[in-house]
């Protein structure tokens, strides 16, 4: 679950490929690394940038 995350495949496709019954189950498995969150706030980061501009 964690590699699927970090890839990018959205929790709830991660859910239903690993046929967990509940989407906690998933969170549960699914460790997100230090440079995960930075990778993401980079992202919004560029999100706002692009929408003030």
């Amino acid at each position: 679950a964690s590699r699927l995350v970090q890839k990018g495949v959205d929790l709830y496709v991660v859910q239903q490929l690993l046929g967990h019954s509940t989407p906690k189950m998933t969170q549960r498995y699914a460790h997100v690394q230090p440079d995960h969150f930075k990778s993401a706030i980079r992202e919004i980061d560029l999100q706002y940038t692009e929408i003030l501009v």
